[in-house]
């Protein structure tokens, strides 16, 4: 048997609640609407940077999703690492909180461009 401590250690749980906090960090200003039509930051397709109106309704949509994915991404992260099955398995952990991760933002990028074609 390989006796090897896989325990999960606090910088990774870090890194994945500062992971959250990042999204919500980003999702503020879009959802304030400080964040005008460019090509590295906010909901950025054609339809959005043809017209502003667009642009901030639909970043500002999308940013109310990204700040609810952000804020779960945080408290699940912070969560499981103190459940002893999860904060005992590196693996078990870090699969949980990517998987997690992941539906969030596709459920963010599905309903922002559903909210798109009403627009």
């Amino acid at each position: 048997m390989n006796n090897i401590d896989e325990t999960v250690p606090a910088g990774f749980m870090l890194l994945f609640v500062c992971t959250g906090l990042l999204l919500v960090g980003l999702s503020i200003p879009l959802l304030l609407r400080r964040v005008k039509p460019n090509g590295w930051y906010g909901f950025r397709v054609p339809k959005t940077l043809s017209d502003e109106r667009i642009w901030y309704e639909s970043n500002a949509y999308t940013a109310r999703w990204l700040l609810a994915a952000g804020l779960l991404h945080t408290v699940v992260s912070f969560t499981l690492y103190f459940i002893p099955a999860f904060r005992a398995n590196l693996n078990v952990y870090a699969t949980t909180c990517g998987i997690i991760f992941m539906m969030a933002f596709t459920f963010v990028i599905i309903l922002s461009f559903r909210h798109l074609r009403t627009l």
